[in-house]
């Protein structure tokens, strides 16, 4: 069967934001179309994305699926700043002291995620995830859009639909569906790269329910847990390195002992490095095209903010759509575009504090940084601003703070 049929709405892109854009517009009763080039979701093993913030958690809520996510999750109630990876807090952001729904972060692999919201895009009625499909343009005219490209079974195929979703990811302005609409980027560069490397240990070396990072100016370094012995390290690679050799077995372990000289490995699961940047799609709409996730606003590698902030952007284009409908299309994106990016760009501002601080090598000012996050640690309402930004506090759309603190209806 090819894709050749009729849609309201077309999503490209069938990662983590694109398939809860579908289950999103499909539950205002459109019928919505989605297509990935992956065959499957991203592997078990290959962990990317694992964060779902308090905030995140409002929309897991709002989809029906947090307890599905639960159950495949570890818990994290607080993330501490050290200055070095064996010493205590300078500072601890204490999620669990947040007045909100759920004081806490939900960590699991992007495999988990993906399948999750997979399945609840496909129990909403009119909504189909076609995979295989490789996307080789994008087209619209004054009714409608038209996607082309190569089906599974090999043959060139295609669809249209009244309006259509972009959510391709960070590369999209480069060589997705945004550079094929002819949207271009700015985009903001640290100057660095950061590796990310997940490995499964024999047992757990350390508390599951709190990550670290320790801004040691010669090599920032930090773990995650997300899931029965699996934690995530992440570091900064130097100038002097290649990029390819800071994720390589041997230099992934060596890592792994600065974090835990006692921890036992017993697989690497995935490892891959990621530039210090983010960007901001000029526009975010055009014409019957719509732009969300990372193929709006390029968040970088920043504890899980780009999948948080990408859903919740497609949140709030549920939100513009169900109060102004298809018929008002253009002034429904025009009302997420603008909501949209204040948000993404609070967010980036907040990343940009970040990566500077991975970046940071001199010794005199990292040491000024310290003794600023250990006075944070001893003003209570420091330490509660800081914990309520990296969380995301604020950020859900349309969403009271009563109904932040409710208990969700079953």
């Amino acid at each position: 069967m090819g894709v050749s049929e009729d849609a309201d709405i077309v999503v490209v892109g069938g990662g983590p934001v694109g398939l809860a854009t579908a289950a999103l517009l499909g539950r205002l009763g459109h019928d919505v179309l989605v297509l990935e080039q992956r065959p499957e979701p991203v592997p078990p093993d290959e962990s990317r994305a694992i964060t779902w913030m308090p905030e995140g958690l409002l929309l897991a809520d709002h989809l029906g699926i947090h307890d599905r996510l639960a159950q495949r999750a570890v818990v994290r109630t607080a993330h501490e700043f050290r200055r070095s990876p064996g010493g205590g807090p300078l500072l601890t952001l204490h999620l669990d002291r947040m007045r909100h729904r759920h004081p806490y972060s939900l960590n699991l692999a992007q495999h988990d995620t993906e399948v999750v919201l997979e399945a609840a895009a496909q129990a909403v009625p009119g909504v189909r995830v076609l995979r295989g499909f490789t996307v080789k343009s994008v087209s619209q005219d004054a009714t409608g859009v038209e996607i082309r490209g190569i089906a599974a079974s090999g043959a060139a195929d295609g669809a249209r639909a009244r309006f259509g979703v972009v959510a391709d990811g960070a590369g999209s302005t480069r060589r997705g569906g945004a550079a094929m609409l002819h949207v271009a980027q700015r985009f903001r560069d640290y100057g660095t790269y950061s590796a990310v490397a997940d490995v499964e240990l024999a047992s757990d070396p350390d508390r599951n329910d709190r990550s670290w990072i320790a801004l040691d100016p010669r090599r920032p370094l930090g773990a995650f847990a997300f899931g029965p012995r699996r934690w995530r390290l992440v570091y900064r690679v130097e100038g002097e390195e290649e990029r390819l050799r800071a994720v390589e077995p041997d230099f992934v372990e060596r890592m792994l002992r600065r974090a835990y000289p006692d921890a036992v490995l017993t697989r690497h699961l995935w490892a891959s490095t990621f530039r210090l940047g983010q960007g901001q799609a000029l526009r975010y709409a055009s014409g019957r095209w719509v732009l969300v996730g990372d193929a709006a606003h390029a968040m970088g590698p920043s504890a899980g903010a780009g999948m948080m902030v990408g859903l919740l952007g497609a949140w709030r284009l549920e939100d513009a759509l169900r109060r102004h409908g298809l018929d008002a299309w253009e002034r429904a994106v025009a009302e997420y575009a603008e909501g949209q990016r204040a948000a993404s760009e609070r967010v980036q501002s907040a990343n940009a504090l970040i990566f500077r601080n991975i970046a940071l090598r001199n010794p005199a000012l990292a040491a000024a940084r310290s003794t600023g996050l250990w006075l944070a640690g001893h003003l209570s309402p420091a330490g509660m601003r800081m914990t309520r930004r990296e969380t995301l506090a604020g950020l859900a759309p349309e969403v009271t703070e009563a109904e932040k603190l409710a208990v969700p209806r079953s």
